[in-house]
């Protein structure tokens, strides 16, 4: 796993055995959290051919359509890589942002 962009706040773009993650801080409430997804082949080359401003609307619309809320019916809910990636994305982030001192 490596990341590969980040907007700080906002989300992480990585890299794990082929796939591309999206990382998206979500919070509709003084608490947030994070929601992974892997990009589908649409959004993949939503990616290739948009580039960061591509993912900076995909994140906008994970956030705003609440994935964590109750009863939800947010299509990136299902989605969701958590609990399957979590520990480890927050690993690799967090080493990221300690070797670029980024925010």
């Amino acid at each position: 796993m490596e990341v590969l962009d980040r907007d700080p706040g906002g989300w992480s773009l990585l890299t794990d055995d082929g796939r591309l993650l999206l990382d998206v801080h979500v919070g509709h409430s003084p608490v947030g959290s994070s929601v992974v997804i892997a990009l589908d082949d649409a959004e993949r080359s939503a990616y290739r051919a948009e580039g960061r401003d591509y993912l900076v609307r995909l994140a906008a619309q994970v956030q705003d359509s609440a994935p964590l809320g109750a009863g939800t019916a947010s299509p990136y809910r299902a989605r969701d890589l958590t609990a399957e990636v979590g520990d480890e994305l927050a690993r690799k982030v967090a080493s990221w942002r300690a070797r670029s001192d980024a925010p």
